[in-house]
């Protein structure tokens, strides 16, 4: 093979790789939309007249979210990986949740008189909830949250900074974790084969991420009062606040949830 076909037989992998690892097409919007769309899921989980519906809202959030991670977006946009990651990491996110609904619907049929119905609709309104957040919270900028909440819902300055700063910071909590592990390891204070010194552990390094995260607060505060949050009136920004028919369409799509579980309700 001559050494121009190398290169084009080349191109032709590197091609298919770019187009392979495009971005989803849940990267094309901004973050204020994927916000309203939990919100709107919510409202869902709370007007479901019953867990037949709820289950019906979660088969509905499951298609939505296969669509926006599955198809592609724009280019240029950082990806999160090949879709296979992007699923192997909502299921991490789903994990958790899947327990907590678990145990409320077994706790509401304990407590409950041993009633299926309760038990399932409790179970399905959490899930409702917590199926679309598994999957949007990941593509949700907290520096651009701020930057929206503060241009286009007209918030002030002051408490959409510190909202997107705190969420930024609960991002930042597995790191903060982390590093406090791997200090105690080159330490020698890590723990041993047994099951008291685990929790002795757990407790010391929750304590250590509290000082900590409580120490980070403490400093923002004071950068943002060091930059005219508390005075300002009016204040410029740094990026647009871009909302595009990718938001509209997220947007309207999640609250189809909410209108649907009402029209059930009342059409009962």
């Amino acid at each position: 093979m001559s050494s121009g076909s190398c290169i084009r037989a080349s191109g032709r992998r590197t091609a298919r790789g770019t187009a392979a690892r495009r971005p989803p097409l849940v990267a094309r919007v901004g973050p204020l939309a994927p916000l309203l769309a939990l919100l709107l899921a919510a409202v869902a989980g709370l007007l479901s007249p019953g867990w037949r519906v709820s289950l019906g809202l979660v088969a509905a959030e499951v298609v939505l979210g296969v669509a926006l991670l599955a198809a592609p977006g724009r280019r240029g946009i950082p990806d999160s990986g090949p879709p296979r990651r992007r699923a192997r990491s909502v299921l991490l996110r789903l994990a958790p949740g899947v327990i907590a609904a678990v145990l409320l619907g077994w706790s509401s049929w304990l407590l409950g008189g041993q009633r299926i119905g309760p038990a399932l609709d409790a179970m399905t309104r959490l899930l409702v909830m917590i199926v679309p957040a598994s999957v949007l919270v990941a593509w949700i900028d907290t520096d651009e949250l701020a930057v929206h909440l503060a241009r286009r819902l007209g918030l002030p300055a002051r408490p959409a900074v510190a909202f997107g700063a705190a969420l930024g910071r609960i991002e930042a909590f597995r790191a903060t974790w982390d590093e406090v592990a791997a200090v105690r390891r080159v330490r020698g204070v890590g723990p041993r084969r047994s099951l008291l010194p685990p929790v002795r552990t757990i407790g010391a390094m929750t304590f250590t991420v509290l000082v900590r995260v409580l120490g980070s607060a403490v400093e923002l505060s004071t950068a943002m009062d060091a930059r005219g949050f508390a005075n300002a009136e009016r204040r410029t920004w740094v990026t647009p606040a871009r909302w595009g028919k990718g938001d509209t369409l997220l947007t309207l799509a999640f609250a189809l949830l909410p209108l649907g579980a009402l029209a059930v309700r009342f059409l009962r």
